[in-house]
């Protein structure tokens, strides 16, 4: 995420992936398609054989900026997308509500309530990724996502022109469990490191250092974040 601010910007990030052989460079092209040739069957989830079921989504938000709802729905007019949360099905406290869901599904929403510069959540590393779903995601750019996310990890929805063709595709992997694979090749090439959030560290020692010296201000980093400059409701995909 970048908050600016006039002409200030400070980037902070919920997460990044890290190769172990080049630690601080981005994985080619080359080696991209060459993870996609890799046998990775052995890397999927030991529990992959259960599920049956295609896309998890867990959302409270309705209403957000970039109509995340309305793709969610788009979507579920070619394949079964199940709902959880305040406006879905219940299910059990947040850790073990996505133990249980990956146990059953092979593919996870993870559609940000903003489509915003740098805006990659837990949504994605943790929800989906964490819990060995593939995610299909909305929110941040595809290039944002080329340069943090771990290599063929995920299921850009800008990648289609249509929802139609996304969801073929992701019948097609429901189908193969070679090509399923591949979207966990990157877990014999890299890691992803989680990073405490940049703003709440950086008031709490703000906080913590002026305290009594001056008066602090109580406003929310949002105050901050200029979405007029970093974020758009615009999209590829046609829906």
């Amino acid at each position: 995420m970048a908050f600016r601010n006039g002409k200030t910007k400070v980037s902070a990030y919920y997460g990044v992936y890290r190769a172990f052989k080049s630690p601080n460079c981005v994985m080619s092209a080359e080696e991209r398609e060459a993870l996609k040739r890799q046998n990775s069957l052995h890397l999927l989830p030991a529990h992959h054989s259960q599920r049956s079921k295609m896309v998890a989504w867990v959302v409270s938000d309705m209403k957000a900026f970039n109509r995340r709802k309305e793709l969610a729905d788009a979507i579920s007019k070619y394949v079964l997308v199940d709902t959880y949360g305040k406006h879905g099905m219940k299910c059990q406290k947040r850790w073990e509500c996505f133990k249980v869901l990956s146990k059953q599904y092979k593919f996870y929403l993870s559609f940000e309530n903003n489509n915003c510069e740098g805006y990659i959540t837990e949504k994605f590393f943790v929800n989906a990724l964490g819990y060995g779903m593939v995610p299909i995601v909305y929110g941040a750019s595809r290039e944002e996502f080329y340069n943090r996310a771990p290599p063929n990890s995920y299921i850009h929805v800008d990648d289609f022109e249509n929802v139609e063709e996304l969801t073929k595709y992701l019948q097609y992997l429901d189908k193969n469990d070679t090509a399923y694979a591949t979207y966990f090749a990157w877990k014999e090439h890299g890691e992803i490191l989680l990073w405490p959030r940049v703003d709440c560290r950086v008031c709490g020692m703000l906080h913590h250092s002026l305290q009594g010296k001056v008066p602090l201000p109580r406003n929310s980093y949002w105050d901050y974040y200029n979405k007029s400059i970093t974020c758009s409701a615009k999209s590829r995909i046609k829906f």
